[in-house]
């Protein structure tokens, strides 16, 4: 698959928000959320690099494929994740 394929109906779940440590002060439990969207359209974009719009908000979500925190599956059950990412 090629950078500009775009494939609808994927269900998406990445990690969102989070915050930077506290100097001096131990982490504790996780920072962030999961947030899982039934339908999308993902498009690849880039080198290891998709995009997707939030339904609600229309907010335009970019991550890269070579991070821990994105899950992409097509309708079809294809992993996307290891489809268009490169390493």
């Amino acid at each position: 698959m090629a950078v500009g394929d775009a494939v609808d109906g994927c269900r998406v779940a990445w990690k969102d928000g989070g915050h930077a440590p506290t100097p001096g002060v131990p982490r504790s439990g996780s920072s962030g959320f999961w947030v899982r969207l039934t339908m999308a359209q993902v498009r690849h974009v880039g080198r290891n690099a998709v995009e997707w719009t939030r339904p609600k908000t229309g907010e335009v979500v970019r991550r890269r494929l070579t991070g821990k925190h994105v899950e992409i599956v097509a309708p079809d059950g294809r992993d996307l994740v290891a489809a268009w990412g490169e390493g």
